[in-house]
């Protein structure tokens, strides 16, 4: 049998326990009272040195919004579909998805050629850099070409992104513009050039290989339809006889017919692929400011005031503690050095 050597147990009251708890707590509250002029007064300051940058230093600015959604086709091209059903369902035609053109809509708003289009539209750079823009005299600060802004500089810096963004919900296939600025009105008149500019985009600028497809076939028509037109005035003559004549003009009428046919299938290929989009939401004119956030920064001022000048506090008290037991010990060697001597 092993000895089992058994461990004492020592109970301590629970009395003690809150004691010493209820002596923390108060030296807590202490620590706050003593410093309490200190707290308050440098959490009352930052607070007023807030209220006074929101409320003079910083610039009011407002968010102008419109939500614009991608759609199969505009009013006047969607008729194009119903009229050409019949070939539709004899070819497998590949069309982009809803979520496509969302996409591709997103790009060319996200694009360095919107964005540049954007920029010189409505001179943005004194906008973008009020620091260095001179509104009296209508001329930049810096003395020196290289630190003058420009249109590159701008985009390679990501400035236009502080003002300017266009996010696609792809949950619901809208896309959300928002601009802004210190001017409302300006606000929502960028993002109005800026939907017309997509629709002149989309209608001239955007081609895909179904609407060039149907470019080159349309060509190929109008010399067929010339070729048709030739044989038809020439009369037999030493140069052709009148069975040359025919059989020329029955070739010509066969490659008409077979491009005619190629141009309607060209033309349904080139509607599946049609990129349009209507304005759910037109941009409005914003009443209230979108920064700066007053309540919230002066919230946040407070609370972060108050708790580092706590901390501070506590640090000054610890070191006023420190101090004191270094006189205490220092006095408490002295009297026993001045004991010593006294009784040697």
């Amino acid at each position: 049998m092993e000895n089992v050597t058994s461990t004492p147990v020592v109970y301590v009251p629970s009395s003690s326990f809150q004691q010493d708890d209820e002596i923390d707590f108060m030296a807590i509250w202490k620590t706050l009272w003593r410093w309490k002029w200190f707290i308050g007064g440098i959490t009352l300051l930052c607070s007023l040195i807030a209220v006074y940058i929101t409320l003079y230093q910083l610039p009011v600015l407002y968010r102008s919004e419109a939500v614009i959604q991608p759609t199969l086709s505009s009013e006047g091209k969607g008729s194009l579909l119903a009229s050409l059903s019949q070939f539709s369902q004899f070819l497998s035609i590949p069309r982009l998805s809803n979520g496509d053109k969302s996409q591709l809509i997103v790009n060319y708003l996200n694009s360095r050629s919107l964005k540049t289009w954007m920029i010189k539209k409505f001179d943005l750079l004194p906008r973008f850099y009020p620091d260095l823009w001179d509104s009296e005299k209508k001329e930049w600060l810096p003395k020196k070409p290289e630190d003058i802004p420009t249109v590159v500089k701008a985009i390679q810096t990501k400035k236009t992104e502080e003002f300017y963004s266009a996010k696609n919900d792809e949950k619901v296939g809208l896309i959300t513009l928002t601009f802004i600025d210190s001017d409302p009105v300006f606000a929502a008149r960028v993002l109005n050039k800026i939907t017309e500019e997509l629709t002149r985009y989309l209608d001239h600028d955007y081609i895909t290989d179904a609407k060039r497809n149907r470019i080159f076939v349309e060509k190929q028509v109008e010399r067929a339809k010339k070729e048709i037109e030739y044989w038809e005035r020439q009369k037999p003559d030493a140069e052709h006889t009148a069975s040359e004549i025919i059989r020329e003009q029955q070739a010509a009428l066969a490659a008409y017919t077979e491009l005619r046919t190629q141009y309607e299938i060209a033309r349904v290929e080139e509607a599946g692929e049609l990129i349009a989009f209507k304005v759910l939401d037109e941009p409005f004119v914003p009443e209230r400011k979108f920064k700066p956030k007053r309540a919230m920064i002066c919230a946040l001022t407070f609370l972060v005031a108050l708790f580092l000048t706590i901390l501070a506090a506590f640090f000054f008290e610890f070191v006023r503690n420190m101090r004191l037991k270094e006189i205490e010990s220092e006095t408490l060697s002295s009297e026993e050095a001045a004991t010593d001597s006294v009784s040697s």
